[in-house]
Formats: C-alpha cells, structure tokens, sequence
C-alpha cells in the first residue's frame, strides 16, 4: 500500500512541476512556442489597405499569418514556423525570423527583425505589461516609413502554443 501512494505522490509532483523553474521571463519565453493572438494599434491603421483603419490587426491579417508559431531560442534567435498554414506554397515551413533580448530587469523584450511589421532594418522594445508561463503582453511605439509623422501605440499578446 505504501508503494501505491509513494508512486501516486511521484506522478504528481511531476504533473505540477512548473515549467519554468527559476522564474525568470527568460526562462518562460524560451521554453515553449508562441502564438501571436493580438496586435490593437492605436490610432487605427488601414493594414490591409481596403480604405478602412484596423484597430486590430490580427483580425483582418491572412488566416496563413494567424497560426503562426515563433519560438523564442535559448542562443537569442527567433524561429518562426508556418503552423498548418503557409501563405504561400513556396514559404519555408521554418525559418529565421530576427532576434530577442530582455533589458537587464526583464521589464522590456526588443525584438529585432529585417522588416518587422513595415519598419525596415530596426528593432522595437517591447515594455511588458503582463507576463505568466502561458501569456505575455506589451506595448510599444514606432512610425510607419510611409507616414513618419504618426506614432502608433501597438499593443501585442503572445499565447504559449496549446
């Protein structure tokens, strides 16, 4: 009988244990894939260009943009996978997608990507508003090269992949 319940215990302490176990948001990103479920910018912005303004770009984004999974890797890279969807049969399934870092109290992640949403060759910090093993959200700001003189306010989520 003792052994039953030694085995039982074992089971679940291994079925609680927390991913990330030093609590670090370093440790969090980097462990799983993530899904970008909201990017809300502030003001509106015509992203598909249909002559009306998105307050939420993930809503009118290609479904093929919307399964998208990027994992953040332990050597500071992002790798993106197309999921289920590609937006075009040639599109890699996996490929390099640019760069993260934290600033020193993890408080701010910068990502840095070739062409991120439409600013070309530069990076964007991220201030974090919210962060658990399973979401994160922050904001940022930044101008369109073909409207410089609009800042945009982006608030991103990110979902830990199910």
């Amino acid at each position: 009988m003792k052994f039953y319940i030694f085995i039982t215990l074992s089971f679940l302490i291994i079925a609680c244990k927390k991913d990330n176990t030093d609590g670090s948001k370093k440790t969090a990103l980097s462990q799983h894939g993530w899904i970008l479920k909201s990017i809300a910018i502030d003001p509106p912005y015509d992203y598909n260009g249909d002559g009306v303004a998105d307050a939420e770009i993930m809503a009118v984004s290609p479904e093929c943009e919307r399964d998208n999974i990027y994992f953040f890797k332990t050597d500071k890279n992002i790798q993106m996978d197309n999921n289920n969807t590609k937006c075009l049969s040639t599109d890699l399934t996996e490929y390099f997608w640019g760069k993260w870092s934290f600033n020193a109290d993890e408080t701010e992640l910068k990502m840095t990507q070739t062409n991120f949403v439409g600013i070309k060759n530069t990076s964007v910090n991220i201030r974090l508003t919210e962060f658990t093993d399973y979401s994160f959200t922050g904001t940022y700001r930044f101008n369109f090269l073909n409207n410089p003189l609009t800042t945009y306010t982006t608030t991103i989520t990110y979902q830990k992949q199910p």
